[in-house]
């Protein structure tokens, strides 16, 4: 594009090659301008803080096989989510309650073939 600075034009470069590789998840811009606000009037602000931090990382981990019954399904256990995160673990629990009061994800507990495990929605 013309008119662009070097920056610009590899910040852009950089997007479209997420983009064309389709490694990425969007995530509205109203999460942060406005969602956030609303969350820190309810909770404390570094809870909000790390919820929100759990929810994007959640995205991350979503099966993205949609012939599998687990499609769109994070299944990651809490011990996994504090290592990966830094969060300590008797705060995950807390904190994915946070994200499914304010309906930003879905969780349900479900049958492996190692016994029960918690999955995690994330919803946009």
């Amino acid at each position: 594009m013309e008119g662009l600075s070097k920056e610009q034009a590899e910040a852009l470069r950089r997007k479209q090659a997420v983009l064309d590789r389709g490694l990425y998840t969007p995530i509205p811009h109203e999460l942060y301008r406005e969602k956030m606000s609303e969350m820190q009037a309810k909770y404390d602000k570094q809870d909000v803080r790390d919820a929100l931090f759990i929810y994007t990382f959640l995205h991350a981990y979503v099966n993205g096989e949609s012939e599998k019954e687990v499609y769109m399904w994070a299944f990651l256990t809490v011990k996994q989510i504090a290592e990966k995160t830094g969060i300590d673990r008797n705060r995950v629990k807390p904190l994915c309650d946070i994200l499914e009061n304010e309906e930003l994800i879905k969780t349900d507990m479900k049958r492996t073939a190692t016994g029960r495990k918690k999955f995690y929605m994330p919803l946009l």
